[in-house]
């Protein structure tokens, strides 16, 4: 349905999660977008949220699937430090790297598939720690190339066979309401919300036939 590959174990969570969950109720559910949107406001809020956990579900370009984003509070971004490339690679090790590999292959093994892909790309060190985790996390794809013949015919042939872990987020079993403010609040401010205010009367549609029903009624009394 979706073109992307997944363990057989993964699939079942695959499925329930994004299909069933997230791509069935998306328009209304789990992202609620303006009243206006007709009108071009493209404003939209998540209303719900793994429960247990906060956490948001976004579209990832890079990859064309949706993911889990943690929610991470402020507090914790608060004190991080950006480390300079000018510097040695001794001296720009994170506190994170700088654990030992048996501890670092630990707390992987407590991510999800699509977070093992994304860790992997950090550094060379991590790209390791995450290889460790292929032969029990990760699956076989094979990757096709195009031949042309001088014949004018073409096929296609296996050109290699690579690990890579699948784009799975955690299993959800259940999903909670967010503590999101009512869409009213954002029509206050939607700059394409209009108001027509009048002070004077105006006439109701059916004032007219109603009056006439009473003044009909009234006199044959």
């Amino acid at each position: 349905m979706c073109g992307h590959f997944f363990r057989r174990d993964e699939f079942r969570s695959h499925f329930r999660n994004v299909h069933l969950d997230i791509q069935a109720s998306v328009s209304g559910w789990f992202q609620q977008r303006c009243p206006l949107a007709y009108l071009g406001c493209t404003f939209t809020q998540p209303r719900f949220h793994p429960s247990g956990h906060p956490a948001t579900i976004r579209f990832c370009q890079d990859v064309s699937a949706f993911v889990l984003q943690p929610d991470v509070p402020s507090s914790l971004c608060a004190g991080a430090e950006t480390c300079s490339p000018l510097r040695n690679a001794k001296q720009n090790l994170d506190p994170l790297s700088s654990l030992p590999l048996e501890i670092l292959q630990h707390v992987a093994a407590y991510l999800d598939s699509f977070t093992l892909v994304q860790l992997s790309k950090v550094s060379r060190l991590m790209r390791e720690v995450c290889a460790t985790l292929l032969q029990e996390r990760g699956m076989i794809s094979l990757k096709w190339e195009k031949k042309t013949y001088s014949h004018g015919g073409s096929s296609w042939k296996c050109r290699k066979k690579v690990w890579e872990f699948s784009s799975l987020f955690s299993s959800v079993d259940r999903w909670s309401f967010r503590d999101t403010p009512s869409m009213s609040e954002h029509l206050k401010s939607c700059s394409f919300y209009q108001r027509d205010e009048r002070s004077e009367p105006v006439a109701l549609a059916c004032l007219g036939e109603v009056i006439d029903k009473y003044a009909a009624v009234k006199y044959k009394r």
